[in-house]
């Protein structure tokens, strides 16, 4: 039994060694075969969190605002003619002319330049003493397109010449006679006592308008050339 119990003892310590024996090949086996980890970073510290924002896109920029349009060239004013046009100046001149007046005997009232027909016209107003003057002038050539003339001192009449003597007046002051004067009457008109002769005609393209008084005398005249 002695002999048996050390047998066990042997072979229990045998067993022990080859334990051991085996785990430390086995530890030097995987030594040679597991890959090398590597070193553990030096630096423990852990970088922080970013805390940017992220860069939001760029807003697309503004297309360029255009440029606002060139303001119309103010149409010129009557002292400054145009191309083609006699100006303020050249209208004055013909109307005072055409009255056979000068520029310091009278009195200007309006001056205006319009456009009639397709062509610049002026319409001229003034006053010499008590005898008022309007004008139409053709801006492009200076002719007369219209005159009126009224005499605002005349004093009326209560006698009556009749209306031949009114006519005759009017084709007198014209240097024409009747025949040459188309579509003629005479109107006889009585205001607060006073005798007084409307006398319409035309003289080829032009139109004609008198007022002459019962005695014969002419207190007011328009034309115009139509």
């Amino acid at each position: 039994m002695k002999l048996t119990g050390k047998i066990w003892c042997a072979l229990l310590a045998a067993a022990v060694v080859f334990v051991l024996l085996g785990a430390g090949i086995a530890t030097a086996f995987h030594g040679l075969t597991d890959p090398p980890v590597p070193a553990a970073s030096q630096s423990t510290d852990v970088p922080p969190a970013s805390t940017s924002l992220p860069e939001l896109p760029s807003s697309p920029a503004a297309p360029d605002t255009p440029a606002a349009p060139a303001a119309p060239a103010a149409p010129a004013s009557p002292s400054t003619p145009a191309q083609g046009d006699i100006g303020l100046d050249g209208a004055k001149s013909a109307a005072l002319a055409q009255a056979g007046l000068s520029e310091d005997q009278v009195a200007w009232t309006d001056l205006e330049q319009d456009r009639e027909h397709g062509r610049f016209e002026y319409e001229l107003e003034f006053w010499a003493g008590q005898v008022e003057y309007d004008y139409s002038i053709d801006g492009t050539t200076g002719g007369i397109l219209k005159e009126r003339w009224e005499d605002h001192s005349a004093a009326g009449t209560t006698s009556d010449a009749g209306a031949a003597a009114a006519k005759t007046a009017v084709l007198s002051h014209l240097g024409i006679d009747e025949s040459q004067a188309a579509a003629m009457k005479a109107d006889r008109e009585l205001e607060n006592g006073l005798v007084e002769y409307e006398i319409e005609f035309w003289v080829g393209q032009t139109e004609y308008e008198y007022t002459v008084t019962g005695d014969g005398r002419i207190v007011e005249y328009e034309w115009e050339n139509h």
